[in-house]
Order: C-alpha cells, then structure tokens, then sequence
C-alpha cells in the first residue's frame, strides 16, 4: 500500500475536528492523500475506470478527448460571385485516428449549378494531426491531394488536381454527458480549379457541432472563400 493511501486512511479515520488528523487533513498535503485514496477506491471497485478517465486525473500530455475516427455525410451550398447563380453539393468522408495524433482523410463530392449545367466530381485523400492544447481545445493540421472532373454543356469533360491546407482549432465549449457543443474556426489555402470565382482560394471558416450521444454529431458551417460564401450542414458518426 502507498503511503499517499496509508495518509488519507489515517486522516479520514479521526473525526475530532481539533485534532493533529483533521488540521493535516485540511492542509494541501492531506487534500492529495484523500484524492489520491480516492482514486484507488474507484480503480479497485471499477476495474475497467483507467485513471485518465477519472474526473480529477489528468489526460496523457497532448492527448484529445475529441474523436479523430469518423464517417461523415454533408450538404453544401456556396453562393459563387463569379457566376449568377449558387451551386449545390453533397459529400461523403471519412477520417481515421492513429498513433494518437494523427488522422488520414479520405472523400468524395458531386457539386452542380444550373448555370451552363455544371457538374463536378472531386475526390480527395490526405493526413492530419491534431495536439490537445487544453483538455477541451485542439489544434488540428490537414494537407491533402485533390482530384477533380467537370461537366458542361459548352464545354468538354475537363479534370484537373491541386492541393489543400488546413490551420485550425477544435473547442468542445459546452460539454454534457456524453455529448457537448463544439466551436470550431480554421483557415485554408487551396489550389485547384473547381466551382469558385478563382482557382487559388484562402477560406476562413467557422463552425458549431451538437454532440448528442458518444457517437452522433451534426454541425453547421459558414465558410468566406474570397468572394464567394459556402454553408455546410453534415452529420458525423464517431467511432
């Protein structure tokens, strides 16, 4: 047995409020024998509670509460300033976590705008990590290879490649049990000619998430891309 544990045995079992027991019990050293009992209560009477799952245990150094292993289904529309009309999309992706602070993407999307009956398939695959700054706050990096083909009626099948670059943060600012809200806001450089106004683009993006249980979330996403303005609602199922 520790000696943190023999400290909080002998300070809990003397209940007169002036004695030697409670006066160190109320100092910092025995408040860290009592947690520390505590914690080696919970672990015996639940073997499968691992300390860094403990309300007053302390994460692994860099480590996210916040799920890396995902499917997700979403619906765009994005307001193009260089075309009088909007454009439509649906997309598909997932992300898979790995060594703790990584991720690898993958995704398709099929976008359309009755402007010149325009359709576009874009496929992407790439990586990212993620370090959690706090145990609620995320910093998360993405690079990507994407791969595009277009349609229209005055114009052949046209495909075209390029990359994308992601700087951001994820918040989970209002958590409840087993879900919470979270706030997320990023920047992205991509180069690639898709259904934009310009074939290089820089978005900053922001965003809310409702997790409702463990594994379901569905968010909402307003994106500036130059001149145009993209809103995003998907659902996310979290593994």
């Amino acid at each position: 047995m520790s000696i943190p544990i023999l400290l909080a045995a002998f300070l809990l079992a003397d209940p007169d409020p002036d004695s030697t027991a409670s006066i160190l019990g109320a100092s910092p050293l025995g408040q860290a024998g009592v947690r520390a009992f505590e914690a080696s209560l919970l672990a015996n009477v639940d073997p499968l509670a691992a300390p860094a799952k403990l309300p007053f245990a302390a994460d692994d150094k860099g480590s996210s509460l916040l799920s890396y292993t995902y499917a997700e289904l979403g619906y765009e529309r994005t307001n193009i300033d260089l075309i009088p009309d909007d454009s439509n999309a649906y997309y598909l992706k997932g992300s898979f976590g790995f060594l703790k602070f990584f991720n690898v993407v993958a995704g398709y999307e099929r976008a359309d705008t009755d402007f010149d009956n325009i359709k576009v398939d874009t496929y992407w695959i790439g990586g990212g990590g993620h370090f959690s700054i706090l145990p609620q706050l995320d910093a998360v990096g993405e690079a990507i290879w994407l791969y595009n083909n277009a349609d229209g009626d005055s114009f052949s099948s046209d495909s075209d490649t390029g990359v994308s670059l992601y700087l951001g943060g994820r918040w989970m600012a209002l958590p409840w049990d087993r879900g919470g809200l979270e706030i997320d806001a990023g920047y992205r450089w991509t180069d690639l000619d898709a259904l934009a106004s310009d074939t290089i683009t820089t978005t900053w993006e922001l965003g809310v998430r409702a997790h409702f249980i463990k594994f379901l979330s569905v968010g909402v996403y307003y994106a500036f891309i130059d001149d145009d303005r993209r809103t995003t609602l998907n659902v996310r199922f979290s593994f």
